[in-house]
């Protein structure tokens, strides 16, 4: 199995997980920035797969009527909002993110993951 590694630091705090291709390949699309130039504008670009997981984790816990209905994303730093935002991979029950970049190699590598590239962000 394949596998890119996103890896996001900010406060003190580091997430590192463990993504499939969809996933990579939605985080290097295109933006799709609206003519109009918005700041902040809806992905028109979220594969639909990753849209459910996305928005059933972001509207957890809210009441219906502070539900998300789509994902925005900023012109500034589109790319690093969808690395925020990427599902990690669940293989056999377990989700994999962690909470250092030596946990995850090890991990990956116990799986037998073969990690293709990484990307690297912040979380703000």
């Amino acid at each position: 199995m394949d596998g890119y590694l996103l890896i996001l630091l900010g406060g003190g705090d580091v997430i590192v997980s463990c993504v499939d291709k969809e996933t990579w390949d939605w985080i290097h699309s295109d933006p799709c920035r609206p003519s109009d130039n918005p700041v902040i504008w809806e992905d028109p670009n979220v594969p639909d797969t990753l849209q459910t997981r996305i928005l059933k984790e972001q509207n957890e816990g809210l009441p219906e009527s502070s539900h998300e209905s789509g994902i925005s994303i900023s012109s500034g730093s589109w790319q690093n909002d969808r690395a925020i935002m990427a599902p990690p991979i669940v293989l056999n029950g377990e989700t994999l993110q962690f909470g250092s970049v030596s946990e995850a190699f090890l991990k990956v590598k116990k799986l037998k993951i073969n990690l293709l590239n990484s990307y690297e962000g912040y979380i703000y």
